[in-house]
């Protein structure tokens, strides 16, 4: 996917990981209600598969994505773009090639 997009791995990854974690669900889905909790979701009373699922519907929206991965001013010149041009974040993406 790296590849195909020409973007960073931790965008890829980022992308991907709510899907794999899906995938994984019943076998980590303990692991995965921590995880929730430390994104500040209140699991306490939850399942563990309900706290699993609260951790993969919380996603990290695309300026996260970009904070992670970017410099400052890059961040800004591709968050600029997405909302004057009014792109996809795929489309965003084929302007940074």
């Amino acid at each position: 996917m790296r590849h195909f997009y020409h973007q960073p791995l931790t965008i890829c990854n980022t992308l991907l990981l709510p899907q794999v974690q899906a995938f994984n669900l019943k076998i980590v889905a303990k692991k995965l209600k921590n995880i929730a909790g430390a994104m500040g979701i209140r699991v306490a009373h939850m399942t563990d598969q309900r706290g699993a699922e609260a951790c993969i519907v919380k996603r990290l929206n695309f300026d996260d994505i970009i904070y992670m991965s970017y410099s400052i001013d890059f961040r800004s010149k591709v968050i600029f773009t997405m909302e004057e041009e009014g792109l996809s974040i795929r489309e965003t993406a084929k302007q940074f090639r």
